[in-house]
């Protein structure tokens, strides 16, 4: 029998001096795996909904409210062992001027920032534990799709 772990998380862009910028954080180092660059997410609790889980985790990690969209949601699932898998599923979210990033520094060691392009090849530069970057290079464009089209109705 399969069993599946959920988790959520999301990504946050903003609009900066007419570029679109997209929020990363870089994990701590945790057991075997080290220090990698991401989005924010985690593990769902309890009876949890994804779009709760999404908005709690980035709350924890990042001290953010954004602006969620959860008419865009990507999902990714893959095996941790073999019988064991894991479904993540991530939300667009827009950051409100004016919050202050607060870092929760037991599982977030730093947080930047990046074009687009630089996020790409920041992703690309990672060995992630779970995605493979190009899986999260491919949700980091649909994001980039659906963001362009919202700053643009602004």
């Amino acid at each position: 029998m399969m069993i599946t772990e959920k988790s959520a998380g999301a990504i946050i862009w903003r609009k900066q001096k007419s570029q679109l910028e997209y929020l990363m954080i870089q994990s701590q180092p945790y057991k075997q795996f080290p220090s990698a660059w991401g989005f924010t997410k985690g593990h769902l609790e309890g009876t949890e909904s994804n779009e709760d889980a999404a908005q709690r985790e980035v709350y924890e990690e990042v001290g953010l409210n954004p602006k969620f969209d959860f008419t865009f949601h990507q999902v990714d699932t893959y095996h941790l062992t073999k019988n064991r898998q894991k479904e993540v599923t991530f939300f667009l979210a827009e950051f409100i001027e004016g919050q202050q990033i607060k870092l929760q520094e037991s599982e977030i060691r730093q947080s930047a920032w990046l074009s687009y392009d630089e996020a790409q090849k920041c992703l690309a530069a990672q060995n992630y534990k779970e995605f493979s970057y190009k899986e999260l290079q491919l949700i980091l464009k649909k994001s980039k799709q659906l963001s362009s089209k919202q700053n643009k109705i602004k």
